[in-house]
């Protein structure tokens, strides 16, 4: 697969980019727990609901089914906290 960029790529780790070119290219990579339409308007994406229960908490409810990115398996609870961990 071929991705024009008019910004150089500077990284695929979603936890070191910080760059317009890295992020266009890992948007498409990865599915984040919710996301914007064109209006900026939140909608589910890995997550398919999510609470604030308290100033520092936030809650998200992972939908069944929904693939680790690059390995193609269902989310567990140790790949989520060996991936949030690397934040």
């Amino acid at each position: 697969m071929k991705i024009g960029c008019l910004d150089a790529v500077e990284t695929l780790d979603p936890h070191k980019r910080n760059a317009t070119g890295s992020l266009n290219v890992i948007r498409q990579m990865y599915e984040g727990l919710v996301l914007r339409d064109r209006h900026m308007n939140l909608y589910p994406g890995l997550a398919e609901s999510w609470e604030n229960p308290r100033d520092n908490t936030w809650r998200f409810r992972i939908r069944k089914g929904g693939p680790f990115p690059h390995r193609g398996n269902c989310w567990t609870l140790t790949m989520w906290k060996r991936v949030s961990g690397a934040c």
